[in-house]
């Protein structure tokens, strides 16, 4: 039998104390996190066609052709992305790029980045960079997946869809259908997002 004067025991107990305490933190900080992102997905509800949470880790590599080279989505982990896919012959992604351009520039200071990504799989990135010279769209739009790694690796269902990954190279929501992406409310719900996984 232990006696209660015991300093090991009582040492033991102030531990297990400790170790409760620091348990019931992190699961009341995680229940809080979630009632703040279920309250930012129901402010932004309306402006899209359909919000969805999901928990997939990038595949590697995830290469998109850019003007000047390749960018390796899957190496940029450390960077919130709003990536975008969209294809010339879809009129609503034609539709919501300059939205995106404008959410861009917005952001453009910050760790988030802006990439409307084409899927277009008959065409070249200069053929891509003459149609958003004629539709007069900026650079956020000047990125192919012309290997098709990015179709490959995500759920594609319909187009425009769009992907907000978090630090750790993590997907966390899939937006289908097409969006005022420079609006208060989305902005908002973005600012949200970004501080809270």
């Amino acid at each position: 039998m232990v006696a209660l004067n015991d300093k090991k025991y009582q040492r033991a107990l102030f531990f297990a104390g400790i170790m409760a305490v620091l348990i019931v933190a992190v699961v009341a900080q995680w229940v809080r996190k979630d009632v703040l992102l279920k309250d930012a997905e129901s402010q932004v509800r309306g402006e899209f066609s359909q919000i969805e949470r999901v928990s997939e880790s990038l595949a590697s590599p995830l290469r998109i052709q850019q003007l000047y080279g390749e960018f390796d989505l899957s190496k940029h982990k450390d960077r919130f992305i709003v990536l975008n896919l969209w294809a010339t012959w879809c009129a609503p992604c034609v539709a919501e790029l300059p939205t995106l351009q404008r959410l861009k520039n917005h952001y453009k200071n910050s760790n988030i980045d802006v990439l409307a990504v084409s899927i277009d799989y008959q065409k070249e990135l200069n053929d891509i960079a003459a149609f958003l010279v004629k539709h007069k769209i900026g650079d956020v739009a000047l990125n192919h997946d012309a290997q098709g790694d990015i179709q490959k690796s995500l759920k594609i269902d319909g187009l425009p869809v769009t992907y907000i990954i978090v630090p750790g190279g993590r997907v966390f929501y899939r937006i289908t259908g097409p969006a005022h992406w420079d609006s208060r409310k989305i902005i908002r719900f973005i600012d949200e997002v970004r501080q809270i996984p």
